[in-house]
């Protein structure tokens, strides 16, 4: 197969129609599964349906519909304070939930989905993350789930003071402090929350921090310190590509070579994200090379492959487009990346295999839990919003949110 298209699926692809009348049911689904909600997140929680029904207003043009999604937001707000709190997966945190809290009202308001002052709540967020971040450096837990980067990626967005950059330094100077040299060059990071495992990727691992570093880059921050830390953490992650080409990059450090997940969570296609991304923010035309010979490969990954396990933002089809989306923006030679997108979209419905309260979807990550399988990290509420974009591409993204971009 040429590696800058894609063929046709085994079965025709759905048409507008069919994507359509699946959204319709969705929501009916949403609707009918809101009770088993309980926190105030996006991933897992009430921002999450708040968030559907505002792209499910934009997309119907009903307004009766923002009603909802502020009543939604409203149960959210009351569930914010941490005795509130519940750990739902290993490296979920306080900081990374009330962090994308406040990436949800700024994005928001930025789109026009929110109508109200978010200022006092921001206030509170940023002085929160301040507090929650040092104990995160002290610990050198960089993750943007469990550790600093949680509250790293939130500073990009706020207002630009001189004390979120000096935060930002600070996270910085802990990154190059806690580099671990590669004895063939280069360097990488562990993740404490993970049993000290190394990882390459963009959830937990190098291509993540890469990509928080070219963000900070490209604020004017350190920049020689920056420069220097996306290089060698670059020529690291090359070090550990291998001849297979539906897995070219482990996990994990030290994994077998076999195939592997395939998904905005885990894999080659966010290794190659964050290798494109490093490349294009230092002008390196070698590493922007490499990094386009590694999406290459990931443009002839396809559903049959059975490598994305259901359709959702993390680990499925809909996190794959969000990510193929952000890639056909990021590169000057996005088009192979569009039809990627759409490919993607368009496999979402062969997901829906069974006869359940959830449109026929199952989430992969927790499957007997309606409350995974209605979430929007997990579930059908992004599934929903996912499906929503494609249809109407006016539509806002809310970059960001999504495992920081």
């Amino acid at each position: 197969m040429n590696a800058s298209t894609l063929t046709a699926p085994a079965v025709s692809p759905p048409g507008r129609e069919e994507l359509g009348a699946l959204v319709t049911r969705i929501e009916a689904s949403v609707q009918a599964h809101t009770h088993v909600l309980a926190s105030p997140t996006i991933s897992n929680g009430w921002l999450g349906a708040c968030l559907f029904y505002c792209y499910y207003a934009r997309y119907t043009g009903n307004d009766a519909y923002f009603e909802l999604a502020a009543q939604y937001l409203d149960k959210a707000l009351a569930l914010v304070d941490y005795k509130y709190y519940q750990r739902i997966y290993p490296t979920d945190s306080y900081d990374a939930n009330i962090a994308a809290l406040g990436i949800f009202f700024i994005r928001s308001r930025e789109k026009g989905l929110l109508d109200f002052d978010v200022s006092p709540y921001l206030a509170t967020i940023e002085d929160t993350l301040h507090l929650l971040c040092q104990n995160k450096i002290r610990h050198a837990d960089f993750s943007i789930f469990s550790g600093a980067l949680a509250t790293g990626n939130y500073l990009l967005l706020a207002s630009r003071t001189d004390r979120n950059d000096q935060l930002l330094t600070e996270i910085v100077e802990a990154i190059a402090a806690h580099a671990v040299e590669a004895p063939s060059g280069g360097i990488y990071w562990v993740s404490p929350r993970l049993h000290n495992k190394v990882y390459l990727g963009l959830s937990h691992g190098s291509c993540m921090i890469i990509s928080f570093l070219c963000a900070v880059l490209e604020r004017g921050l350190l920049v020689d310190e920056c420069r220097s830390l996306i290089e060698r953490a670059a020529a690291f992650v090359l070090q550990c590509r291998r001849p297979n080409p539906k897995g070219l990059f482990p996990h994990v450090l030290g994994e077998e070579v076999e195939n592997t997940q395939f998904s905005l969570c885990y894999g080659d296609l966010g290794v190659g994200y964050g290798l494109l991304r490093g490349g294009l923010a230092l002008n390196d035309e070698a590493l922007v090379a490499a990094a386009r010979d590694i999406l290459a490969a990931c443009l002839d990954r396809t559903y049959e492959d059975g490598l994305t396990y259901d359709g959702s933002m993390t680990y499925g089809a809909s996190g794959l487009a969000y990510l193929y989306r952000k890639l056909a923006k990021l590169d000057p030679r996005g088009a192979p990346f569009e039809r990627a997108y759409a490919y993607w979209v368009q496999q979402i419905p062969r997901n829906a295999k069974e006869e359940n309260g959830f449109c026929g979807f199952r989430s992969f990550f927790k499957p007997e839990s309606d409350l995974f399988n209605l979430s929007y990290a997990w579930g059908i509420l992004g599934i929903g919003i996912t499906l929503m974009q494609y249809l109407e591409p006016d539509l806002p993204v809310l970059e960001g949110i999504n495992h920081g971009i």
